[in-house]
């Protein structure tokens, strides 16, 4: 019984041992009140610090509409392909092309972005931008000296001083878009004028005064960036998403610890993509006014020899025109000709097509070959894929890891393999144009040959006629080509527009009402942990309702603390109320033992 009595118990115990007594607690609480009193305050001044001296990074977006066409190459005219191609429209390529490195680094490089201007402060540094009491002009093509800080000191309005100190730096040359030498340790410090050039072999560049004021301190410095390093933050911060599944509007933001560099950034690269947009639009109907003027420049040649003769063969023959037979026979020699012309045209654009798809043209960066029409949809569609194929390659470029991207290396195989398809199909097609062409030679020469039953002189006049006639149409007809053209180049617009500029939408670090509400909690968590942890890790009974709660045994009764100097104080005192607390812990065992005589009781202490 007294086992298992001591098994109870020790299992009462144990289980009490991780209860909180609510009584006590809150008791703590009002006690310890002090305890909030310091951690809360603390807390919010720890986060206080932190806001104060922390850089603050802001956020910027703008939004663009992206149209979304369909097929921009018909094909019953001739100026096909002065609009992007399927591939190129569709809203998520345009994403993708508008967050690529080329296009961002292209943005950064028309931004004054190479020069970043700071406040130095005793624990933060703030860059100004916009807003600086001077300015910088640099020599694009003298190296510069990169993230190395340059103190400028206005001694007074017209005189300020030059420090920099540095182990060793790298500089770059804008103009060449180079790395430059690497320059040594660096210890410089020198007095100019304002507006007089600062000429170093790290640094060459000229301060100009906006209002400056002289300063006794040093605390103004401006440092040169890196294109290349600037264009990979910005396009690492750039998010871009749809305003809904099916809409064809985006938003593009970007973080950066200026506000008013992150706006200027957003407007500077929606107007180069836009550029961008249209720049691609008209260099293929650029190329395709190219090729038009040099079949121009032969088949004006052939006119205008062709006019000079017959003018001097009426007025040498004194004849102006032929008879009805003749007529005859010169419209239809006539329309031979035409069609071996048009062939002849036809043969010097797949001619051009196999010229312009056997160089190196995937290592350029859009392809953009002159549209003409033909007969073939097959050589059309070919093109068209290819156009698709080499926008989806540029969308999908790395900046660093181009050979190595895996989706770069199928579509460069998806390229190879039509542009070869390509290249066979234009020389069976260039076989077809041989064979038809020696078709019509055959008609031709059966038409010329009923021609030799006319007299000679009619014969002659019929044959200079009909070379300046077919001359005459076919050049017409290319002006008008060449005419619609420069109209459809002049009249092209960009597929995309600025809904909305770019505009400041907030500081996203450090989150200032997160961060304080936090604190608020850490510190009033503090002391609630310190007293719950006091009490869980307090092994003393303080009370009889402590010792009630952990045990179920009856408590017999309780001896109070005895201010005598005795030890024994039963025998010294027999009266005291430590004495009588004494006999009725006696009375109670005398009940509990019900009259046994030699009762065993067992009593323990952790003191002899």
């Amino acid at each position: 019984m007294t086992n298992e009595n001591s098994r109870t118990t020790t299992t009462t115990h144990t289980s009490s041992f991780f209860n909180v007594d609510p009584k006590r607690f809150i008791s703590d609480l009002l006690t310890y009140w002090w305890l909030f009193a310091i951690t809360i305050p603390i807390s919010l001044l720890v986060v206080f610090m932190i806001h104060r001296y922390s850089v603050p990074v802001y956020s910027a977006s703008i939004s663009l509409l992206m149209e979304e066409r369909g097929d921009n190459m018909p094909e019953a005219g001739m100026m096909e392909g002065f609009g992007l191609t399927p591939g190129q429209q569709s809203v998520e390529n345009q994403m993708a092309i508008l967050s690529s490195w080329d296009l961002v680094l292209r943005t950064i490089n028309q931004l004054d972005f190479q020069v970043s201007y700071f406040v130095q402060g005793n624990l933060k540094h703030t860059e100004l931008y916009g807003s600086t009491p001077y300015t910088i002009e640099y020599d694009d093509t003298k190296p510069q000296i990169l993230n190395v800080p340059i103190f400028i000191t206005f001694v007074d309005k017209s005189h300020f001083r030059v420090e920099v100190s540095a182990e060793a730096g790298n500089t770059y040359i804008y103009a060449s878009d180079v790395t430059g030498p690497v320059v040594g340790g660096i210890s410089f410090t020198q007095q100019y004028k304002v507006g007089e050039t600062v000429e170093m072999p790290w640094a060459t560049f000229t301060v100009n005064c906006n209002g400056c004021a002289p300063s006794s301190t040093k605390d103004h410095y401006f440092v040169f960036n890196n294109p290349t390093v600037l264009a990979g933050g910005y396009k690492s911060s750039l998010r871009l998403y749809k305003k809904d599944e099916n809409s064809s509007i985006v938003n593009v933001s970007v973080t950066g610890t200026n506000a008013a560099k992150n706006a200027r950034f957003l407007n500077e690269l929606a107007a180069v993509f836009v550029e961008n947009n249209l720049e691609k639009k008209n260099l293929i109907a650029t190329n395709t006014i190219q090729f038009i003027r040099e079949q121009l420049l032969v088949i004006s040649d052939t006119l205008q020899v062709a006019g000079t003769e017959l003018s001097r063969f009426r007025t040498d023959n004194r004849i102006q025109s032929v008879s009805s037979k003749a007529d005859y026979l010169f419209d239809g020699l006539q329309e031979v000709e035409q069609q071996m012309a048009q062939l002849e045209v036809t043969k010097r654009y797949y001619l051009y097509l196999k010229d312009y798809f056997s160089g190196s043209y995937t290592e350029g960066e859009v392809v953009a070959p002159a549209i003409y029409q033909v007969d073939n949809n097959l050589v059309n569609e070919q093109i068209k894929k290819i156009m698709e194929l080499n926008s989806q390659r540029m969308a999908s470029r790395e900046a660093y890891s181009e050979l190595l991207n895996p989706t770069n290396r199928d579509l460069e195989s998806q390229l190879r393999i039509a542009r070869q398809t390509l290249l066979t199909t234009v020389a069976s097609q260039l076989k077809v144009v041989n064979e038809s062409n020696a078709r019509l030679q055959q008609t031709k020469a059966a038409k010329e040959q009923e021609l030799y039953g006319l007299p000679e002189t009619e014969r002659h006049l019929l044959g200079i006629e009909r070379k300046f006639e077919l001359s005459n149409e076919v050049y017409t007809f290319l002006l008008r080509k060449l005419s619609e053209a420069q109209i459809q180049k002049a009249s092209n617009t960009p597929d995309h527009q600025v809904l909305e500029s770019a505009s400041y939408t907030g500081m996203i670090s450090p989150n200032i009402a997160s961060n304080r509400k936090n604190a608020f909690v850490i510190g009033f968590l503090i002391p609630l942990i310190f007293l719950v942890l006091r009490q869980l890790l307090d092994n003393k009974v303080l009370s009889q309702e402590e010792l009630e709660r952990m045990t179920s045994l009856p408590i017999l009764g309780q001896i109070i603390h005895s201010p005598k100097a005795e030890s024994n104080v039963v025998l010294h005192h027999p009266k005291s109320v430590v004495t009588e607390t004494f006999r009725r812990i006696r009375t109670r065992l005398d009940f509990l033992n019900q009259g046994k005589e030699c009762p065993v009781i067992g009593i323990t202490s952790s003191m002899p």
